[in-house]
């Protein structure tokens, strides 16, 4: 979501000011919520479902238990083609939301290869094809969450530490230059 946030990697080209209220940035926020709708658009309200109903069991569900609306759900999420057609909108009735919804697209582009045709394939171009690359599930191999969450960290770690960096740097060249 740094990504995809006035505050995020495009905010390193303002000044210090800018770049230090990240927290306080509403792109960040807008960016988080676009970021997880396609999960919480389809699994979100089934968990919700299952907490409220007493019938939750943490760990993957069976197929055959997940009722049908969460795969349609799952199908409208994660489609290219639906997340192109709400940019357009966005880009055209809310023009300064456009930074921050690309948090949308970019988790169906992370989804692609995380998810195996066993369990919720990503429906890349639905509902123009059901096309889904077979990709590699977390579950199969450990070692995607620690490369997935540890480029995370790595993002988020260089956020944090770049910029004092490059300010330290922009100084000495001013007072070097002056």
């Amino acid at each position: 979501m740094l990504t995809v946030s006035r505050s995020g990697l495009p905010g390193l080209k303002t000044d210090a000011a800018a770049r230090n209220s990240g927290w306080k940035d509403w792109t960040l926020w807008t960016a988080l919520a676009f970021g997880t709708l396609p999960d919480l658009a389809s699994f979100g309200v089934y968990f919700v479902q299952r907490i409220v109903s007493g019938n939750f069991t943490p760990g993957k569900p069976d197929l055959t238990e997940i009722p049908q609306y969460v795969f349609t759900a799952y199908d409208v999420s994660h489609s290219l083609v639906v997340a192109a057609a709400a940019g357009i909108l966005i880009g055209v009735f809310a023009r300064r939301c456009l930074l921050p919804y690309l948090a949308w697209p970019l988790h169906i582009l992370c989804d692609i290869p995380t998810h195996s045709a066993d369990f919720f394939a990503t429906p890349v171009f639905w509902p123009v094809s059901q096309w889904h690359f077979d990709g590699w599930a977390f579950s199969a191999y450990p070692l995607l969450i620690v490369g997935y969450w540890g480029g995370i960290a790595l993002l988020f770690a260089w956020r944090m530490l770049y910029p004092p960096v490059r300010d330290r740097i922009r100084r000495k060249r001013e007072t070097h230059h002056a």
